[in-house]
């Protein structure tokens, strides 16, 4: 939903065509280089920001993927720090997705703001960036917190959607979200699940060629079928490619934290395939595999094991649901970019697909998700939805009559 939104009173005069500012995007000055994070760390360069959890994120959080922020970002913070309890304003060309970040920054340090907006902007076109960019816009002064932002298609666009706060989470459009809040679940009594997490694809993953299974270093593996499922990766789920598979993954433990001694004696070859690759597989950069059992996963649990799932890539920008039974007899497995639903009963997982398919659910997904976003579909957004209520709106007993009860 657009609405017509007046600008804020006081306002810089209006922005001209051609805006001169500092900005973290790429330079189209063919002669100018730039370096990144990774290259400044492989030459030993000391000027990068220090590294702290300055966001407060909890445990895996805090080292994994959430805490990654861009340079521009840390950039952006620091100004913002300065201009606390200041009437200033602050103009700014960067990614949209770090416009955001800068917001839920903000936000969550309760630094008096008085209007943010974004107009979005061509970094192909300008910049040589394939990227989302925006200009972004803030007015500050001592006493205001007004955590929402206007989002503009264009420097000339009068009509805007406002990205906002909702129980604490950040919403894509919350005018939609206000309609359909009905749906919203604070404690989702479904539980979404990432697929496995291993680091380390070329020992971990199988393919099979003429009866063979074949690692990513070319050899040909002569181990037990006991531990090895069939892998369905990202781009399988979203293309729809979920019949068949020649890909195979090693599913090391039933549960987080299962010892992994017992593999010697069920099925020797596999342990001792393990252990002829343990140069690899000790030496994870990862620290989740820290003080864990060895050639340790994540991502699994009795889920893992269930014979029928709602699966959905989390990169791709599309919803799309599949329903994905098991391969040769055996559960399907999937990579740490596909979430899934787990389901004991195939009735009960075709009817729970028909209430994700359906377009309250569609809208409501997309009143939550920022689909600029690497990873714009999220463990996190998908449990919001209260598959509950979707059914009771839809006069659809599916839940009830099913007796869903979660695998967990």
């Amino acid at each position: 939903m657009k609405v017509i939104a007046p600008l804020p009173p006081a306002l810089p005069p209006p922005i001209p065509n051609k805006l001169i500012c500092p900005s973290p995007l790429i330079s189209t000055d063919s002669s100018i280089s730039s370096i990144t994070n990774s290259q400044q760390g492989s030459i030993n360069g000391n000027n990068l920001p220090l590294k702290s959890n300055f966001q407060k994120f909890n445990g895996l959080d805090a080292i994994t993927g959430k805490s990654n922020f861009d340079i521009s970002e840390w950039m952006l913070i620091r100004i913002v720090q300065y201009l606390q309890k200041r009437h200033a304003y602050l103009a700014m060309l960067c990614k949209t997705s770090v416009s955001r970040k800068l917001l839920n920054y903000i936000h969550s340090q309760k630094i008096s703001l008085k209007y943010f907006a974004t107009y979005k902007i061509d970094a192909k076109k300008y910049f040589g960036a394939n990227v989302d960019a925006c200009l972004l816009l803030c007015k500050f002064d001592s006493i205001s917190h007004n955590y929402f932002c206007d989002v503009f298609n264009n420097l000339e666009d009068k009509s805007c959607y406002r990205i906002g706060y909702k129980d604490k989470i950040l919403v894509k459009d919350v005018f939609i979200f206000d309609k359909l809040k009905y749906l919203y679940a604070t404690k989702s009594e479904e539980k979404w699940r990432s697929g496995i997490k291993h680091d380390c694809s070329d020992i971990m993953e199988l393919y099979k060629i003429n009866d063979n299974y074949i690692n990513g270093l070319g050899e040909i593996v002569d181990i037990e079928e006991t531990f090895i499922f069939p892998l369905l990766k990202g781009s399988d789920v979203a293309q729809g490619r979920t019949q068949a598979t020649n890909r195979y993954v090693l599913v090391t433990q039933r549960f987080i934290g299962e010892s992994t001694e017992s593999i010697k004696n069920v099925a020797p070859k596999t342990w001792k395939y393990l252990e002829s690759h343990s140069n690899h597989l000790d030496y994870r950069k990862s620290k989740i595999y820290n003080n864990s059992p060895r050639f340790s996963i994540f991502g699994v649990g009795n889920y893992t094991f269930s014979p029928w799932k709602i699966a959905i890539c989390g990169l791709y920008k599309k919803l799309n649901f599949q329903l994905i039974g098991m391969i040769d007899g055996r559960p399907t497995v999937f990579d740490d970019t596909v979430y899934f639903l787990a389901f004991e009963n195939e009735q009960l997982a075709y009817q729970v697909l028909i209430l994700l398919t359906s377009t309250l659910a569609s809208d409501f997904y997309h009143s939550l998700i920022f689909w600029d976003e690497k990873r714009p579909i999220k463990s996190s957004i998908l449990n919001k939805l209260n598959l509950s209520a979707l059914a009771r709106k839809l006069n659809t007993h599916t839940i009830t009559t099913l007796n869903y009860t979660p695998v967990s």
